[in-house]
């Protein structure tokens, strides 16, 4: 039977499971915190239910882990990232990866609360950029910090090396949306009908802006473009690829972001003549 011990805001949970091969009694443990506002009945009651589940969590092969957290995440760049990513998302995985080590990496697996990610959130938002530009870590980079950590939490709990993931009671800074400036259709006109008036060397990147403006297709998606995407003498394009880039591959095509991204425009005849 579990063992269950108040410790301030929070229950012991210990589980005997036998003995190891020295002849020394072997135990598994976990924390439960007590949600604020519940009563201390209320508590006690869920603690001891939390227990039976553990025990039985117990009985079934889970088992805690004294395992640093950056061991683990090797694991899942090998075990997870690499199966479920494309290497441009591993690439930014491996740069995020740099600062979740130095803040929590040397923790273990098991003993990481929602207060530690809490500070790992901190001290992202006072820390500088890594690309030498002025200024502070957006909210957005450091929600991406957190996402990459969960999810290495996600598959901790898949494979019963922990019960619960820090992160999901974690506070993240507010995204400030920027306004974006955009050309009025008179803008827009004026610019086209100047790139049009390109020729020489400037040619390709006057066609590149063109298609940038008529069809709305990311820069990857523009760069992807063979001549074999285009028929119907130029007057309809198809997006089949994009241009990517990673440290370890350099330049190189792949299949676009999303499967919606695979898609085909009619251009404007002014375009395609």
């Amino acid at each position: 039977m579990a063992n269950v011990k108040k410790r301030g805001n929070s229950y012991r949970i210990r589980v005997s499971c036998g003995y190891d091969v020295k002849g020394s009694q072997r135990y598994e443990n976990m924390t439960w915190r007590i949600p604020e506002g519940m009563s201390e009945i209320k508590a006690e009651k869920e603690a001891n239910r939390q227990a039976v589940l553990f025990e039985e969590k117990c009985k079934n092969g889970f088992s805690t882990t004294s395992v640093k957290f950056e061991i683990f995440l090797d694991q899942w760049f090998n075990e997870i990232a690499k199966i479920k990513y494309k290497e441009r998302s591993l690439d930014t995985y491996e740069g995020l990866s740099k600062r979740v080590r130095k803040e929590i990496g040397h923790l273990r697996l098991d003993k990481i609360t929602t207060r530690d990610i809490q500070r790992m959130i901190s001290a992202l938002i006072d820390g500088k950029r890594n690309d030498g530009k002025d200024g502070k870590i957006s909210a957005k980079t450091v929600k991406q910090h957190v996402t990459l950590t969960s999810s290495v939490f996600e598959y901790a709990i898949k494979t019963q090396l922990v019960s619960y993931n820090p992160c999901k009671n974690a506070t993240l800074p507010e995204h400030e949306k920027k306004e974006r400036d955009i050309y009025s259709l008179d803008e827009a006109s004026k610019f086209i009908s100047l790139l049009s008036k390109e020729t020489g060397h400037k040619f390709d990147l006057a066609v590149f802006l063109i298609l940038a403006v008529y069809t709305g297709f990311r820069r990857g998606e523009l760069l992807g473009l063979e001549w074999n995407d285009f028929s119907d003498g130029f007057s309809v394009v198809t997006v089949q690829r994009a241009a990517c880039y990673s440290k370890k591959l350099g330049y190189f095509t792949s299949t676009p972001k999303t499967k919606k991204s695979l898609r085909t425009l009619k251009l404007p005849k002014e375009i395609a003549s």
